[in-house]
């Protein structure tokens, strides 16, 4: 009896042994997939945060190209406002010279003209200003989506190695 219930007990552990084979065999699939969709999910953020980068890094370089070429066309711009005014002075000036009677009348005209300019010049000063600072506040914007971004990605890594360690 006892050699009965010996053979039966091995019979079952066989049995077991067997399961516990093709239970082996499941968890090792299911790792290998796991494994592999985890890889495909990185791949995949890494290649839509590389594209968030390009995309970000080519719209401040189009933003700088932007900011330089109106820059530089405002330079010129007053470089050659200042030339004309220069002129206009010199010329104002030998006018003064050889009309001393007509003087307080040309003098009078001289200050309203420049009045006026350096009213538009001072405009367009106060608008350079304006679109400084917009340049500057698209900057920091830029600058707080980028870090918003960066945080992300940190949070992703580290959700994505705690799913690893899992």
């Amino acid at each position: 009896m006892n050699d009965d219930l010996l053979k039966q007990i091995v019979d079952k552990l066989d049995g077991l042994d067997v399961r516990m084979s093709h239970f082996d065999n499941r968890l090792n699939t299911l790792a290998e997939q796991f494994e592999s969709r985890s890889n495909a999910l990185e791949k995949q953020f890494e290649n839509r945060l590389n594209g968030l980068e390009n995309h970000f890094e080519n719209h401040l370089n189009a933003l700088e190209n932007h900011f330089e070429s109106r820059s530089s066309a405002l330079e010129d711009h007053f470089e050659n406002h200042l030339n004309a005014l220069e002129s206009h002075f010199e010329s104002r000036s030998n006018t003064l010279e050889n009309r001393m009677d007509r003087m307080e009348l040309q003098l009078t005209g001289f200050r309203e003209e420049t009045n006026n300019k350096l009213s538009t010049i001072t405009a367009q000063v106060v608008r350079n200003s304006e679109q400084l600072t917009l340049f500057s506040q698209v900057q920091a914007k830029q600058d707080k989506i980028l870090e918003a971004l960066a945080l992300r990605s940190l949070e992703q890594e580290a959700d994505i190695r705690s799913l690893k360690r899992a």
